[in-house]
């Protein structure tokens, strides 16, 4: 049985160039030669520029605590970061460039690639991943106090982004190979988890749901990113959160469903 991410799309996105994929996906999403904004290695070096990025968001959203603006910072760096470069790897079956001083990203570019888009290294992506993100852990732990379950709950949610971004595209025709189902999605993302950390495979728990006529499948963390902290967001959840209970997440799903 084919896993693959590549099976749920449709041949139209297939045969698109990459980066006109990644904009259907998300409109966010960029892998283009570039080399402003910052390395994804001077990231991982210091800690300079993610104090400034924690510090900044705490004084602009008003946060309470700075262990909450750093566990939001990350959550919102992992979209930016990892989530594109997995839907790299899941497009093209491909290893995206290794080198992290040849990795950047801007705000308003995106993510980008400096000397070649893709590593010749025989090395699997899930290896590099893994590695990579351990680094970050190391980062974010020690140096910002974001909590264990909710570093790994952030970075799972970010490698679930282009299985999720199948989902909200239900309706489009250039997406989907045909009428994908829940337990479709669930064994494709869950065959690609499979050889990362146990801590990522264990952040995320998948619901097959009943919209009606299929069935979707929607990630439920297990842990809360602390975003209902925000004054902004009026103590509201996310639809993902594990403080609310499963039955709730399945009726916020169906109701978005009519």
């Amino acid at each position: 049985m084919d896993l693959s991410f590549r099976s749920l799309i449709s041949p139209a996105l297939l045969n698109k160039d990459l980066e006109e994929s990644l904009l259907l996906l998300n409109p966010d999403w960029h892998w283009q030669q570039r080399t402003s904004g910052v390395s994804l290695a001077s990231i991982t070096d210091g800690t300079d520029w993610l104090q400034k990025q924690i510090q900044d968001f705490k004084q602009q959203e008003q946060v309470p605590t700075a262990k909450i603006a750093a566990t939001l910072v990350h959550k919102r760096l992992m979209a930016q970061l990892l989530s594109p470069l997995v839907a790299v790897n899941v497009l093209t079956e491909q290893h995206p460039q290794a080198n992290l001083s040849d990795i950047y990203w801007d705000s308003e570019y995106g993510l980008s690639w400096d000397k070649a888009a893709f590593s010749d290294s025989s090395r699997p992506f899930s290896e590099w991943l893994n590695t990579w993100l351990q680094a970050l852990f190391s980062i974010f732990r020690h140096e910002c106090g974001v909590p264990p379950r909710v570093f790994w709950g952030n970075c799972a949610l970010a490698i679930s982004a282009p299985w999720s971004r199948l989902i909200s595209g239900l309706n489009h025709a250039d997406l989907h190979a045909q009428q994908i189902t829940g337990q479709a999605v669930i064994r494709s993302v869950t065959a690609y988890f499979k050889p990362l950390l146990p801590e990522l495979q264990q952040a995320l728990t998948w619901l097959d749901i009943d919209v009606g006529c299929h069935s979707i499948a929607i990630p439920r963390r297990n842990s809360c990113c602390l975003k209902y902290r925000l004054p902004s967001t009026g103590n509201s959840l996310c639809g993902t959160c594990n403080r609310r209970s499963v039955a709730e997440q399945i009726s916020l799903v169906k109701s978005r469903f009519p």
